[in-house]
């Protein structure tokens, strides 16, 4: 069953379903599915993980670069290639 299929089996029960409270369940349910909160980091690949975690705990050794410097270096950059 392709997409457009199940779409339409699924209006076809609800249109054919006059019990408010299923109704009711129906729509909670489906709120809860397509509204779930889920942390970015569980959709991000192992090694993108890695790399973040690399960078947090760089951030914490201080190393890096702070946010002002980096401002400055891109507007630099920017600069020189006009």
């Amino acid at each position: 069953m392709n997409t457009a299929e199940l779409k339409s089996r699924l209006h076809q029960l609800v249109v054919e379903t006059n019990d408010v409270t299923v109704l009711k369940q129906i729509q909670d349910y489906f709120k809860e599915l397509t509204f779930k909160k889920t942390d970015w980091m569980d959709e991000v690949s192992d090694e993108a993980k890695r790399a973040i975690n690399k960078g947090v705990n760089q951030l914490d050794n201080g190393e890096g670069i702070p946010n002002d410097e980096v401002d400055r270096q891109i507007s630099e950059l920017i600069a020189d290639k006009k």
